[in-house]
């Protein structure tokens, strides 16, 4: 076989290579990396019913390993990171889910991540954040204070009607 010949066939052998790469990073992907958040998604709401017991706290134990795992894998898709953060609320380790929380909203700035968020800072006695995540939250949506507990939703409503900014 020819020079020529060679360089051609290792052209088009590449060109496959790259092809295969890039059809398995665009498609083959995304579309498991579906598949298994609309698994989590279930997996993350049965935690979440029976969050008080074992079996809740074992399944949240068991999403919160596998999210972390998947979201190193998939591309940023702000569920992940949202059920995450839920299982790690149930397992009581609200530093990791304020983590979670925060990797959300560098994907998506939804005022329900906000507001989980906010919770997350509460939970770990961390008012002040909380209060500046909930302000940012009620700003994109008010009503979202109704899912807030007193007397922080009261000093949020304070600095909304002031307009004082988050800090």
């Amino acid at each position: 076989m020819s020079e020529a010949r060679l360089v051609g066939v290792a052209r088009c052998a590449l060109a496959l290579v790259v092809a295969t790469l890039l059809g398995t990073h665009l498609c083959w992907v995304p579309l498991t990396c579906d598949r298994h958040v609309a698994s989590y998604k279930v997996a993350t709401m049965a935690a979440a019913t029976a969050r008080s017991t074992p079996a809740g706290v074992a399944q949240a134990r068991r999403n919160l390993e596998g999210l972390l795992a998947l979201e190193r894998r998939c591309p940023p898709d702000v569920d992940l990171p949202m059920m995450a953060g839920a299982s790690a609320m149930v397992l009581g380790r609200p530093e990791v889910a304020a983590a979670a929380y925060r990797r959300a909203l560098a994907v998506e700035g939804r005022p329900e991540v906000y507001l989980a968020l906010g919770l997350a800072q509460l939970a770990a006695h961390r008012q002040g954040e909380a209060i500046d995540s909930l302000t940012l939250a009620a700003r994109f949506n008010p009503y979202i204070l109704d899912q807030v507990p007193e007397p922080v939703a009261t000093e949020v409503r304070v600095r909304l009607a002031a307009r004082t900014p988050a800090r």
